[in-house]
């Protein structure tokens, strides 16, 4: 399965006496074993749904970072950073359809409902900075269950 493309996020804000600029790197990798049934496979058929469960893994990579600026224009206190591996099981089902536009070339529109454990992040909201500009972060957990719609080009041979 692919790598989902790499996201940016920076944001700057004031806090009390300070600015402070957050900026977070966030990856998924999933990986899952997949067992199609196509009923309709033997037939000619230039519409071919199927239905699909999958089970695996997914691999969370982020990295954040904390900048704090005190306004003195003097030396700043170093960025807090923050990079964080997580592994959650995920498992699932899909459902889909392959429509045929030429010989061999098919569309494919499907629907993914996917399972998966407990990520970690960074809460924004505890970001709390002590008298010497230094932050301290609290993380929170949630589930990492995710509904993927996709429509692509198929090759049949």
């Amino acid at each position: 399965r692919k790598t989902d493309k790499q996201t940016l996020r920076s944001t700057t804000f004031p806090f009390s006496r300070y600015e402070v600029e957050t900026t977070v790197h966030g990856a998924m990798m999933p990986t899952h074993l997949h067992f199609r049934i196509m009923p309709f496979i033997a037939t000619n058929s230039p519409v071919q749904p199927y239905i699909e469960g999958l089970a695996g893994f997914r691999i969370f990579n982020t990295r954040s970072k904390i900048e704090v600026d005190d306004l003195t224009g003097g030396e700043q206190p170093q960025p807090e950073i923050d990079n964080n591996l997580n592994m959650t099981s995920s498992y699932g089902y899909s459902i889909g359809v392959n429509v045929r536009v030429a010989h061999a070339i098919y569309v494919n529109a499907r629907f993914e409902n996917i399972y998966g454990g407990w990520g970690k992040y960074i809460d924004p909201s505890s970001i709390k900075i002590d008298n010497n500009g230094n932050a301290t972060i609290n993380r929170k957990e949630s589930r990492t269950d995710i509904l993927n719609y996709t429509l692509g080009v198929s090759f049949h041979f």
